[in-house]
């Protein structure tokens, strides 16, 4: 089945846990569509979202409002909305960055990109933003480890840099690569983790 949009690109395309909905970020913001029957359900404003980890929420990043929005995706209306400072930088919209948002594999912590150098880590049970991050240099890529501890962020310095969500303490600096990080992601059962940049090579550490 082909799903028309009506979108001029997509970012990103993702099913809910249940299989049942489809969300895609786009030219047009976040649209929500029936997985069977391939019908538009709702459209948000927004320029990327994650679903969250039991599949029944939406988290949208909505740049013009400068706000997280968070969709309850069986009635497709809005539960809540926490003030954040996403959006442009310079002029230039975020959605060009790889991971705007990330989500803890518990659920319980979103991350935001906020500008081009900071991450706030929001708790997701009030919304309130409990610790802050500042990468040198644009940040490409966002990953939580497995336990949810730590956060990797991957910048236009080229370096991959691994914090401590509950101290903010920055733990470990990673060099190694010579080109912009493009994206980050850890194992699902340990603490290797994998970058890969924009010149086309993909390292692991451990």
């Amino acid at each position: 089945r082909t799903i028309k949009t009506g979108n001029k690109w997509v970012h990103r395309v993702r099913f809910s846990r249940d299989g049942r909905s489809l969300a895609i970020a786009g030219s047009k913001g976040i649209q929500l569509f029936d997985a069977q029957t391939g019908k538009q359900i709702r459209s948000f404003p927004g320029f990327d979202f994650v679903f969250g980890v039991d599949g029944k929420r939406l988290f949208l990043a909505d740049g013009k409002n400068k706000s997280i929005r968070i969709i309850d995706v069986a009635t497709e209306k809005e539960t809540a909305k926490w003030p954040a400072g996403i959006g442009s930088t310079r002029g230039k919209p975020l959605w060009g960055r790889t991971n705007p948002l990330a989500l803890s594999p518990s659920g319980r912590h979103l991350a935001v990109l906020v500008g081009a150098v900071d991450v706030h880590i929001h708790d997701v049970a009030s919304g309130k933003v409990i610790q802050r991050f500042h990468h040198a240099k644009g940040i490409r890529a966002m990953a939580f480890t497995p336990d949810g501890k730590q956060i990797a962020t991957g910048g236009s310095d080229f370096i991959v840099r691994l914090w401590d969500v509950a101290t903010g303490k920055q733990q470990t600096v990673l060099f190694g690569h010579t080109a912009r990080i493009s994206d980050l992601a850890f194992t699902s059962n340990g603490p290797r983790l994998v970058s890969a940049d924009f010149a086309g090579y993909v390292k692991t550490w451990d």
